[in-house]
C-alpha cells in the first residue's frame, strides 16, 4: 500500500513483517497458554452442560408434623411471584 505522506511509510512486505524474536517469543506463548484456555473451555461447558429449569427452584412444603404449631404454611412459589 503506498503511503500519500511519506515514500518511508509505505506497506511493503519488509516493511510489515515482524522480527523474528517476536514470532519466537508469540509461538511459545500460544504453545503455553492456547491448552489451559481449551482446558478452561471444556471444563466451563461441562460444569455448565446443563439448562437449569423453574422447578429446581421451586421446593416442596415440608410435611404438616414437622412444622411448628402455629407457624404458617410455606408457599410453593417464591412471595410476589405467580
Amino acid at each position: 500500500m503506498v503511503s500519500s505522506t511519506n515514500p518511508a511509510y509505505n506497506l511493503t512486505v519488509n516493511n510489515t513483517a515482524s522480527n523474528p524474536y517476536s514470532l519466537k517469543a508469540m509461538t511459545i506463548i500460544v504453545l503455553i497458554f492456547l491448552p489451559v484456555v481449551l482446558a478452561y473451555q471444556i471444563w466451563s461447558y461441562y460444569v455448565f452442560r446443563r439448562r437449569v429449569s423453574r422447578d429446581e427452584f421451586v421446593t416442596e412444603p415440608p410435611p404438616a408434623s414437622n412444622r411448628t404449631p402455629g407457624a404458617p404454611a410455606p408457599t410453593s412459589a417464591p412471595p410476589g411471584r405467580t
